[in-house]
């Protein structure tokens, strides 16, 4: 599929079959809607499987509240603290296991370019495993 002959949004970046949209910025607690349309040749076999993949990790970031709070993961109670800076352009967090050893630490930065993630010694897979999986004490 040629994107510039059926896309509203210009991607700004191209990777093969992967395509990167800057769709702007969305305030904690605001909604916004994209709609994906994915258009199968003729050709293609009975029973194929076909993927789309989104990941939207500012959001689930904004949703944590600013300064300390407490969250469920995997059945076991963690600490969470997110400082924001450079007016909310550089965002940290550090959750920590409480009565145990475990920990998630990541730094996340709004770039003109997008959204870059920088975990603190840990592979990226597991901050965003964390980030789909936690839990929210109210």
């Amino acid at each position: 599929m040629a994107c510039e002959d059926s896309c509203d949004i210009d991607p700004v970046s191209i990777d093969g079959q992967e395509y990167t949209f800057e769709l702007g910025d969305l305030l904690a607690q605001d909604c916004g809607r994209m709609q994906l349309q994915l258009l199968l040749d003729c050709d293609a076999e009975p029973q194929q499987a076909f993927c789309i993949e989104a990941n939207i990790t500012f959001m689930q970031i904004h949703q944590i509240p600013q300064g300390y709070s407490e969250a469920n993961y995997r059945g076991k109670r963690y600490s969470l603290t997110r400082t924001d800076r450079a007016g909310g352009r550089a965002i940290s967090v550090y959750a920590k296991e409480l009565g145990g050893n475990d920990f998630i630490s990541f730094n996340y930065y709004r770039t003109k370019q997008g959204g870059l993630l920088r975990p603190c010694e840990m592979p990226k897979e597991r901050i965003l495993t964390f980030l789909e999986e936690v839990q929210l004490q109210q």
